[in-house]
């Protein structure tokens, strides 16, 4: 009886073993995995969270492992993407179960040092019907305006205090809903008045979203400024409705457009510049219709010292030069300077160029009925220390005056201290340049087609003063005679290669060797 027992139990125990493992939960693999974001701008030392999502949504195993591909410019850790430096990466997210991938391209923009957040906005064409501001957001609805020109559009404009610099970004975001996507006749855009260092303007950087089946016209544009300016369209990013990330920013001078941080286009504008006014319109098309625009950042950084001046054309030159403090430093855009007369630089200053600048004389001829010398050259630096980058001369015009010639040197510099580094100076009627009881430092300097020489070094204007001339490796003096002095007793020429020689009573210092001097003096009036 005993024995029968034990053994029922024992089948009964078995059953249920049977039983609790017909019962175990099957296992359900994972199947896909994605990626709340495909793009992502996060600024140096911020952070931004991915969130993975697994499919289906009972998947057993949920566990995920993320990966930068250059840990340096961004870290990741459980989706949280950290930007460490300037660069772009991409981040990929794996599931455990399975092995499927989902990546984020992520571009990390600099951690700009000011931040300026507009709010006082004034009607920049015509007054929209409505603009209200509500918890971050301007909500813009367009009065009917039947015209179809100019005034239709209508917006408001706030002012930017921003300074001249080599970086900036303007962010804000544009809510597009299925109403605005399905109907005809719309245009809705952010507008930046990009200046120079000077504050003249210089482009108008524009993002917007159009629909206008008319004139073929749907999606993303941007405008051109150049040649008179035109719409581009925006290939490749279609619009939907959500609420997109819009912005613009400049980076050592380029100009790029971001719509979800995605590039969407790009030009240069080879100068510093700032946002003088940041803008937000919406063309009618005659009939009424509401956007809300994010309040939008400005942010920039601070890329020069204060009391740095800018200009953009000889008068804002000339006028920089007179308001300028001593020791500051003046920046001139790229272009060419056409000079009514000499520039005279008589403080301590740096007149450094950005991009591709060009002092030369004017067409209309330099006059000098003193008897005094010192106009013909382009530029003159008297009793200052003075320094010179990344500028070209040339031109110089030799003048007849009513006590003999003044002689077209690129630059004359009288007691003075004169560092030139990456300057050109080049087809001037005599010298490239003139040290006169000066010092004189040349750092990647070039001359070529000077009438009589490189350089000149002499102390006629102070006879007890020393001139001296330091010449770095990389520069290149490209006339016959480089340098040479009409009294060298007081004048040193330091630089590695050159040597010293003595030719029709002047000392001639020349690199690579004397003999491959050939005098050019005899054109000397």
């Amino acid at each position: 009886m005993k024995r029968k027992i034990m053994l029922a139990a024992a089948l009964c125990l078995c059953c249920l073993c049977l039983a609790l493992a017909g019962c175990e939960p099957q296992k359900v693999p994972v199947q896909g995995l994605t990626l709340d974001r495909e793009r992502l701008m996060v600024t140096v030392g911020e952070s931004q969270q991915l969130t993975a999502s697994i499919s289906p949504e009972d998947a057993s195993e949920k566990a995920v492992t993320w990966k930068s591909a250059d840990p340096a410019v961004a870290s990741v850790e459980d989706g949280r993407v950290k930007g460490l430096k300037e660069g772009q990466t991409r981040v990929t997210a794996e599931s455990a179960d399975g092995g499927f991938k989902a990546e984020c391209e992520v571009t990390v923009v600099p951690d700009y040092d000011v931040e300026i957040r507009p709010d006082e906005w004034e009607t920049d064409r015509t007054e929209p019907l409505a603009w209200k501001i509500s918890n971050g957001w301007i909500s813009l609805t367009t009065k009917p305006e039947p015209n179809n020109d100019w005034y239709s559009w209508q917006g408001k404009k706030a002012a930017s205090d921003m300074k001249p610099t080599t970086e900036w970004m303007v962010s804000t975001r544009l809510e597009l809903t299925e109403e605005l996507l399905a109907r005809d006749g719309v245009r809705t855009s952010m507008w930046l008045n990009v200046t120079d260092g000077s504050g003249k303007s210089l482009d108008w950087a524009i993002l917007q979203y159009v629909r206008h089946d008319a004139e073929g016209e749907r999606g993303w544009q941007y405008w051109n400024s150049s040649e008179g300016g035109s719409w581009v369209d925006i290939e490749g990013i279609e619009p939907s409705a959500g609420v997109h990330d819009l912005s613009i920013s400049f980076d050592r001078g380029t100009v790029s457009l971001w719509i979800d941080a995605r590039k969407a286009a790009s030009y240069q504008l080879d100068t510093v510049s700032a946002v003088k006014e940041i803008i937000f319109n919406s063309y009618s098309f005659g009939q009424s219709y509401e956007v809300r625009w994010e309040l939008p950042r400005a942010e920039y950084n601070v890329a020069f010292d204060e009391g740095t001046r800018f200009a953009s054309d000889e008068a804002g030159l000339r006028r920089a030069l007179e308001e300028i403090g001593s020791g500051k430093t003046l920046m001139l855009s790229a272009g060419t300077y056409e000079l009514s007369a000499q520039i005279l630089l008589n403080k301590n200053l740096t007149l450094e160029g950005l991009g591709q600048v060009v002092l030369t004389p004017g067409e209309t001829p330099w006059v000098n009925d003193t008897g005094a010398k010192g106009p013909a050259s382009v530029v003159l630096v008297m009793d200052a220390e003075v320094t010179l980058k990344n500028l070209t001369v040339t031109g110089g015009r030799t003048l007849d005056m009513t006590a003999g010639k003044d002689y077209g040197h690129g630059l004359n510099a009288v007691n003075a201290k004169v560092t030139l580094e990456n300057v050109t100076l080049t087809d001037n009627a005599a010298c490239g340049i003139v040290a006169n009881s000066s010092d004189l430092i040349l750092k990647n300097v070039r001359t070529s087609g000077n009438g009589w020489a490189g350089v000149n070094a002499d102390s006629a204007a102070f006879p007890d003063r020393q001139t001296t001339v330091t010449v770095d490796e990389g520069t290149v003096l490209g006339e016959p005679v480089q340098i040479y002095a009409d009294n060298g007793e007081k004048v040193t020429v330091t630089g590695e290669g050159y040597t010293a020689s003595e030719h029709e009573g002047k000392t001639v210092w020349t690199k690579p060797s004397p003999e491959a001097v050939r005098s050019r003096f005899e054109r000397r009036p």
